[in-house]
C-alpha cells in the first residue's frame, strides 16, 4: 500500500570515516561531532545539553539515563538501549533509530524533523507536545504510546501498533495509519488531517460514537 508521505525525508549525513570516542566525553553540555560510540553501558548516566552530530550509536546502553535537552542532528542510533530516558525539550534533525528497545522513552516538548524509527519497542513512550515533521515510524510498537497535544506534519506509520495510544488534542496535516493497528485509540477527533482506511473506519465506529456522545441501540 504506498502511503501519502509526499515529502522525502532527508537521511542522517553521516562523513566517513568517524572517530571513535570515549563515553566520559558525553558530559553536560557536551558538543562532540564526527563519532561514533560502540557497546558501552552508560545506563542512569546523567548529561543534559549535549550537542552531537554526524555520529553513530551502536549497541550503546543508556536505560533510565537523563539527556535533557540534547540537540542530535545527523546521528544513527542503532541497536541502542534506551528504555525510560529522559529527552524532554531535546531536538533531532535528519536521525534514525533502529531496532532500539525504547520502552518508556520521555520526549516531552521535543522536536522531530526528517526522522525515521525502524524497529523499535517505543510503548509507553512519551510524545507530549512534541512537534513532528516529515517523520516515519515504520514496524514499530507504539502500544500506550502518548502524543496528545502533539503537532504533526507529514508523518507515516507504516505497520505499526497503535493499541491503546492516546492523540487527544494533536494537530495533524499529511498522517498516515492505514497500515497500522489502531485498536482502542482515544483523541479520534483529534486525528483531522489523517488518513485510515475503511477496515479501520469500521473497527474505530464505536470509539467514534463514545466521543462524540452518541448512543447506539438496537
Amino acid at each position: 500500500m504506498p502511503n501519502i508521505l509526499t515529502a522525502k525525508i532527508a537521511a542522517p549525513k553521516l562523513p566517513a570515516p568517524l572517530t571513535p570516542i570515549e563515553a566520559s566525553l558525553l558530559i553536560a553540555g557536551a558538543r562532540l561531532s564526527k563519532f561514533e560510540l560502540k557497546d558501552i553501558n552508560l545506563n542512569k548516566s546523567t548529561a543534559r545539553g549535549v550537542d552531537i552530530s554526524q555520529a553513530t550509536l551502536e549497541r550503546v546502553e543508556l536505560d533510565s539515563a537523563k539527556l535533557t535537552k540534547l540537540l542530535a542532528n545527523d546521528v544513527l542510533f542503532n541497536k541502542c538501549g534506551l528504555a525510560n530516558v529522559d529527552c524532554s525539550e531535546s531536538s533531532f534533525i535528519r536521525c534514525e533509530f533502529a531496532d532500539g528497545r525504547m520502552t518508556g522513552w520521555d520526549a516531552n516538548m521535543t522536536s522531530f524533523e526528517d526522522m525515521v524509527f525502524k524497529g523499535c519497542k517505543l510503548d509507553m513512550a512519551n510524545f507530549r507536545a512534541c512537534k513532528l515533521v516529515r517523520v516515519r515510524f515504520s514496524d514499530c510498537i507504539l502500544t500506550e504510546a502518548d502524543f496528545i497535544g502533539a503537532e504533526m506534519e507529514d508523518v507515516d506509520f507504516e505497520d505499526c501498533q497503535l493499541e491503546k495510544a492516546q492523540f487527544s488534542q494533536c494537530k495533524m496535516k499529511n498522517v498516515d495509519f492505514r497500515s497500522s493497528d489502531l485498536a482502542e485509540i482515544s483523541g479520534w477527533q483529534s486525528l483531522k488531517g489523517a488518513t485510515i482506511d475503511s477496515v479501520q473506519l469500521t473497527a474505530a465506529a464505536p470509539y467514534l460514537a463514545t466521543e462524540l456522545g452518541i448512543e447506539v441501540e438496537d
